[in-house]
């Protein structure tokens, strides 16, 4: 019995399970040699202190496995107890004598060490390393479970059933895959998270397999789309699976119209699962367009802004050899704008006076317009400063934080069958408004219309003709014009692009500029907004910082001049304005026509980027201000027709509109289809991006198209442009208005270097232009055509029905609406 307890403790010593599952017999010749057994005694033992052991016939020590035929049934390890001898004991030691035959109930031989200190007995070394060991083989049991439900998934048939029962899921019903598209409220209330959060609840293996392939390797400038692909992806099949899943498709298709897309290319996306057919897509559009025919107009309490405009359409026409030729479609289109900005019931609804009683002064900018203006300017001085100059960097102060307002809505109409260029078709389509609006001739009253400045001056021509009807309403004194402020701005560009434009060999002006950035597309007439529009915004900024270089007596915008405190740079700031922008002392007016042309321009520069920014924050106040201010510049520059437009806006204001009405175009000249402040736009850029998101769905039609269907699609305009939204929004493939901001950058400091290396804001006398000329002032040639020629005095004293003077016609011109109504 002794020589059997030896072999089992040398046996226990020796034998170890290696990763692999296989068991190792470490010195195992030893084994063999010492106790003088047999390859089948050496079995025996092991299968007595080891009975999860399999010993294989035939193969000696070799044939020792760790594991049964079933990985489920192996035992614990360390074996428990039960399965050992009565005299074993866990011993990791050859020469290790057994205490107890039960490792649970091993006591201490040893309690107290050399000088009386504590040391810890062998059994209590042993209990711990047991319930290590088995701590250990609890967590590879997991680990095993979970590798085994691993290899279960990587079954075929198993992941196919788990696929198709996923995508049943997500293609049910109440799957947002599945919604319906009808308005636009159907559209923002269609969310990406709350789709895709649904997709992972739902659909998690399927999720996890797209989301992980359409994960990017790269970074996108554009930004992250992985989601937005995935869940394309995603209901894609689910579209493939269930042809009713066209919750995402009817968008997109819609978006698809937005640009121009035919009915080749919607079946083409509709059979690839990524958009509905055309057929669907022009069902939706007329049931969204009952929808909107089922609305009335008028509604108790809510008051509106009207604006409508000319839509000039060539519908192309087959055979051309038979005598079919195209042919130009002439239509009105027409908007309904709720007011956001509520006058107070208590204003009077009488007309405040006459315009003859009005005098010149009346129509110049007043003390307090200079005022507002002076700390307008002066902000935007500040910004530049801060931004740019490293004395002034610590006085750096946030932007302002932008509220959340409720966006603005609007509402089409009907399109008419009506060209709004003739005088008898304005007084049909003004007719055919207050017939929608509920008006009679007992009840009519006051009502607002926003235009472009032709708009305005055919609704002055329709009053005109009706003047000797019977009634208020027939003789249509209830429309109150009001030119739009887009239109406006954009005349304003034009005014300063023909006036500074010059030679390109005086350095500073427009021509010269325009040839060290290489903008192509600017022209010397501003035909083209969002070119104009960015150039101008940029040569404000570099003549800006070439004048304060000046100004602060350094060579560049980056030397230090030492920390600024809040009160030296007020007192910059003042002296720059009176010296470089309103030269009010007598002193900066040199002979030098190379400074005056530059100051002249930066002035006009600065107005500009103001009344841009004055309408992005819906200052109503501040842009009338800004119709003062121009009036002299339209002058001096010949802009007859806006002259015109100007000074009867501004006389409507102050004299022939009652202060309700006055109000009421005061504070609500723009809309905000954003959710922030900041985002402003102007009523008749709203009615123009309408008209272009119009002419490309009905694009699509080709020679088909007909009135009642393009009455169909107009009513769906705000349906298909929220859908271009969302699409730009997920896909992140929003346009923009201007250049990155390196390249902004970059543009801004090579104008401001060339302006800056010609001292051109340091007077010197005797400069001339380019061609020995001198400068001549535009705001001076209209103040003498105020002061001097009376023009203000003979334009409030003339007949109703005399002709308003025209400028030569603008031909050819271009503008991109949507980045603009998206920024």
């Amino acid at each position: 019995m002794a020589q059997e307890e030896r072999i089992r403790r040398r046996l226990t010593g020796n034998i170890q399970t290696d990763p692999s599952g296989e068991v190792s017999l470490n010195h195992i010749q030893e084994l063999l040699s010492d106790f003088h057994l047999s390859v089948q005694q050496v079995g025996k033992f092991v299968k007595e202190c080891f009975p999860g052991v399999v010993v294989l016939k035939g193969k000696g020590y070799r044939g020792i496995s760790a594991f049964q035929q079933q990985p489920s049934n192996l035992p614990l390890w360390p074996p428990p107890p039960s399965c050992l001898p009565s005299t074993f004991s866990y011993l990791h030691e050859p020469c290790q004598p057994a205490f107890f035959a039960n490792p649970t109930s091993m006591q201490p031989t040893m309690p107290v060490g050399i000088h009386g200190v504590h040391v810890p007995t062998l059994a209590t070394v042993q209990n711990a390393e047991v319930v290590r060991l088995m701590e250990e083989n609890r967590i590879l049991r997991g680990q095993l479970y979970e590798a085994r439900q691993a290899a279960a998934l990587l079954n075929p048939v198993a992941i196919d059933n788990q696929l198709h029962m996923e995508i049943s899921a997500i293609c049910s019903s109440t799957s947002p895959l599945s919604a319906t598209i009808r308005t636009v409220a159907d559209i923002r209330n269609f969310s990406v998270e709350e789709t895709t959060a649904y997709i992972e609840r739902h659909a998690p293996t399927l999720n996890r397999l797209i989301s992980n392939l359409t994960s990017p390797t790269f970074v996108r400038l554009s930004g992250d789309r992985s989601q937005s692909v995935a869940m394309l992806i995603i209901a894609t099949i689910a579209n493939h699976r269930n042809h009713h899943a066209t919750g995402l498709q009817t968008i997109l298709s819609l978006g698809y119209l937005s640009r121009t897309c035919n009915d080749q290319l919607l079946t083409t996306l509709n059979h690839a699962g990524m958009g509905i057919s055309s057929r669907s897509v022009w069902r939706v559009i007329s049931e969204n367009a009952a929808i909107m025919r089922s609305t009335p107009l008028s509604q108790d309490g809510v008051l509106e802004v009207w604006c409508y405009d000319n839509v000039n359409i060539m519908v192309k026409v087959a055979q051309m050899r038979k005598g079919h030729c195209g042919k130009m479609e002439n239509w009105t289109s027409r908007l309904a704008i709720p007011l956001r900005h509520i006058p107070d019931p208590a204003l009077s609804t009488e007309p405040r006076g006459r315009r003859r009683d009005l005098c010149s002064e009346d129509f110049l900018p007043t003390s307090a317009d200079v005022l507002n203006l002076k700390a307008r300017f002066k902000d935007h001085i500040k910004t530049v400063l801060t931004a740019n100059v490293e004395s002034f960097k610590h006085l750096k102060k946030p932007p302002p934080k932008r509220k959340a307002i409720e966006p603005s809505t609007y509402r089409p109409l009907e399109l008419m069958d009506a060209n709004e260029a003739k005088t008898s078709d304005n007084v049909v389509i003004l007719r055919r408004f207050a017939k929608e609006a509920g008006m009679t001739a007992d009840n009519c009253w006051d009502q607002e219309i926003i235009g472009d400045q032709a708009t305005c001056k055919n609704i002055r021509g329709a009053k005109t003709s009706v003047k000797d009807d019977v009634d208020r309403l027939e003789r249509l004194e209830w429309a109150k014009e009001c030119p739009g402020d887009f239109h406006f701005l954009w005349e304003t560009g034009k005014c300063i692009c023909l006036t500074y434009w010059s030679s390109p060999k005086n350095v500073g002006s427009l021509a010269h500029l325009k040839d060290v950035v290489n903008r192509k597309t600017v022209d010397s007439g501003g035909k083209k907004f969002n070119p104009m529009d960015e150039f101008l915004h940029q040569a404000c900024e570099a003549h800006l910082i070439a004048a304060l270089e000046q100004h602060l007596g350094i060579d560049d915008i980056g030397d230090d001049i030492g920390a600024k405190t809040e009160e030296e740079m007020e007192d910059i700031v003042d002296t720059f304005l009176d010296k470089f922008v309103f030269k009010t002392s007598l002193e900066d007016r040199v002979d030098d026509s190379v400074f005056q042309c530059a100051t002249s321009l930066l002035h006009h520069l600065m107005l500009y980027t103001d009344l841009r920014q004055c309408i992005r924050d819906e200052d109503g106040p501040a842009v009338v201000a800004h119709w003062r201010f121009w009036l002299p510049t339209f002058l001096g520059t010949n802009r007859s027709q806006y002259s015109t437009e100007a000074a009867n806006h501004l006389a409507n204001l102050m004299a022939d509109w009652s202060p309700k009405t006055a109000e009421v175009l005061t504070h609500n000249r723009g809309v905000n289809t954003h959710t922030r402040e900041g985002h402003g736009k102007a009523v008749d850029m709203l009615n123009e991006n309408y008209n272009k998101v119009f002419k490309q769905v009905v694009k699509s039609s080709g020679g088909h198209l007909t009135l009642s269907h393009a009455q169909e699609v107009s009513l769906a305009v705000p349906l298909i442009d929220e859908a271009r939204r969302f699409c730009d929004k997920v896909f992140k493939a929003r346009q923009t208005v201007g250049h990155t901001s390196p390249s902004a950058e970059a543009d801004i400091r090579a104008m401001r270097e060339k302006i800056s290396n010609a001292r051109v804001y340091r007077p010197t006398r005797g400069r001339r232009l380019f061609f020995d000329k001198e400068f001549t002032d535009v705001v001076h040639k209209g103040m003498k055509r105020i002061t001097v020629d009376k023009w203000l005095d003979n334009y409030l004293h003339k007949e109703d029905d005399e002709e308003e003077e025209e400028d030569a016609i603008d031909d050819g011109l271009e503008v991109d609406y949507a980045p603009l109504m998206d920024e």
